[in-house]
């Protein structure tokens, strides 16, 4: 991303840092987005829908598992992932908390749709200011997050959709790739054939291919 758009990023962040829409804002604490991982293409942006410690006391998206899985997915498709900006549908961790895994790793619950309808006008600023070509939406919250309209994510799992999201002035259509989310990787070993693991590798495949196509006709 050039140098202004990482400008006009902080300037977003330091301007919803005081916000208090929804009852999230009392956790205190608000992650920075768009800015994980020191982006340097904006072709893509990946969108999680759940958060995880690590980020919150790193203060910024893409700390701890989603960073794994990025770099997972990058060794395996030999494409650097954490090269994209990331970011979350709200931007307040939730207090309610979930514990998985045998080792009982905790987790920050998903956010409701009461609360990540309210970060949405924040989100789709965002989005405005990184203009991907395609968005990866990981995990079924993320692409009701972006989406102003319900869309069914099981039906369009793996498959580049258009939505339409709020701009200056109106509406404009986003192409999305909806995905399986950080948690259904990290609760997964299996990578055969199939797997969640092989599924999630080909759509963020797909993403590549589509971003160098539509490279191709501009």
């Amino acid at each position: 991303m050039a140098s202004v758009e990482h400008q006009q990023l902080a300037r977003l962040f330091a301007e919803y840092r005081p916000c208090t829409e929804c009852s999230l804002y009392t956790n205190g604490a608000k992650l920075s987005s768009g800015m994980a991982l020191n982006p340097s293409s904006s072709d893509i942006l990946i969108i999680t829908g759940q958060m995880f410690p690590e980020e919150v006391q790193g203060g910024v998206f893409g700390f701890g598992p989603a960073g794994f899985v990025l770099r997972k997915l990058s060794e395996m498709l030999q494409h650097d992932f954490t090269a994209y900006p990331l970011t979350g549908v709200v931007k307040c961790p939730t207090t309610r908390t979930e514990i998985i895994g045998t080792f009982g790793n905790e987790i920050c619950a998903k956010p409701k749709p009461a609360e990540f309808k309210k970060c949405r006008s924040w989100l789709h600023r965002e989005i405005a200011i990184v203009n991907p070509l395609i968005a990866i939406c990981m995990g079924e919250t993320a692409v009701a997050a972006v989406s102003q309209t319900k869309v069914d994510f099981a039906a369009n799992l793996g498959i580049a959709t258009d939505v339409h999201i709020a701009g200056q002035v109106v509406e404009y259509p986003l192409a999305i790739l909806p995905t399986f989310g950080v948690l259904d990787l990290i609760r997964s070993t299996d990578m055969t054939s199939g797997s969640v693991w092989e599924k999630t590798f080909n759509h963020f495949q797909m993403a590549t291919l589509i971003v160098s196509r539509l490279r191709e006709n501009t």
